[in-house]
């Protein structure tokens, strides 16, 4: 069983090697990696990574939008969306892993992992156990920052908020009571693997796929979300979405995240007092840590992931 993973990112080198290192020990052979920032490009090819696949966003890809079936969805908004961008690059992988004779294609970012249960060997182990579906979906895990600056998240970022999904009752009250409405900062819905035996595409955004009446749910992998680790990854991040458009195609996408919304206020508004308050109380701060951090990690509402230090490549 072959498998590959798609995702669209921009200034990832920090982290690049470590995303796709650790995806190669799971059983991943083969990584769509769509570039923003065409200028990235020469940066990327330079570290010899086999098995990746870099694709600069530039005339030929956009080229290739226009004439993909998906086109008519995402065309009008991709000058203006990341997230429609995202939407079609999805799709050119899914054709070219199809092409290529790939059995699935996982569609995440660069700030996020696949993890697997202890005992569960390999990816392929837990997608073969789902070759009748058209598509298996893994609930995620979102990142909790220790500190100020952090270069390589995935080597020195280690708590997480469990997922709002397996809550006991008790943590649930817990997770009001802590950190109220805000519990997860970003999306809590999850990510997908894509069947390409079956007739699934594409869909409308990130967290699953489309034409895909068979969808399981798997309970042994799950998705850590590496989100807003250190303020150096977050200030960078927001002074980008403060210059582009806060909706996702006709719908308005920050106010479904408060938290977003917020800190692209913050970045648009060009105070770094303002940007800095809200990473230390929002994030360093947020739930009453770190001083309740004990108790939140015995209630197992929070939890550690310590992932082996992976090799350069």
């Amino acid at each position: 069983m072959r498998l590959a993973i798609t995702t669209t990112c921009t200034r990832a080198l920090p982290v690049l090697q470590s995303w796709v290192a650790h995806h190669r020990r799971m059983g991943v052979s083969h990584f769509y990696v769509f570039l923003d920032d065409a200028s990235e490009l020469a940066a990327h090819q330079a570290l010899w990574l086999a098995g990746v696949d870099f694709i600069p966003s530039d005339g030929e890809l956009g080229q290739q939008w226009r004439q993909h079936s998906a086109w008519p969805l995402f065309g009008q908004y991709v000058n203006s969306q990341y997230y429609a961008r995202q939407g079609l690059n999805t799709a050119l992988a899914i054709d070219r892993a199809r092409a290529k004779g790939f059995d699935w294609l996982i569609h995440i970012d660069l700030d996020e992992l696949m993890v697997l249960a202890e005992g569960l060997g390999s990816l392929q182990e837990l997608l073969a156990a789902h070759r009748s579906q058209d598509a298996v979906h893994f609930h995620n895990h979102e990142a909790v920052p220790e500190a100020w600056h952090v270069e390589n998240y995935f080597q020195e970022v280690s708590l997480f908020k469990k997922s709002p999904f397996l809550l006991t009752p008790a943590q649930q009250a817990l997770a009001q009571r802590s950190f109220g409405d805000q519990y997860f900062l970003a999306y809590l819905n999850g990510k997908s693997a894509l069947n390409l035996r079956r007739q699934g595409r594409a869909g409308e955004g990130p967290h699953s796929f489309a034409n895909c009446p068979a969808y399981a749910r798997a309970e042994e992998a799950w998705v850590l979300h590496y989100t807003h680790c250190g303020f150096n990854w977050f200030a960078e991040k927001y002074q980008l979405l403060a210059r582009s458009t806060s909706r996702w195609l006709d719908v308005e996408h920050d106010s479904q995240l408060p938290f977003m919304t917020a800190a692209r206020a913050a970045s648009a508004s060009g105070s770094i007092h303002a940007l800095t308050r809200l990473y230390q109380q929002r994030l360093i701060e947020q739930g009453g840590l770190p001083q309740r951090l004990p108790s939140l990690l015995e209630s197992g509402l929070l939890f550690r992931s310590h992932l082996p230090r992976l090799k350069q490549l």
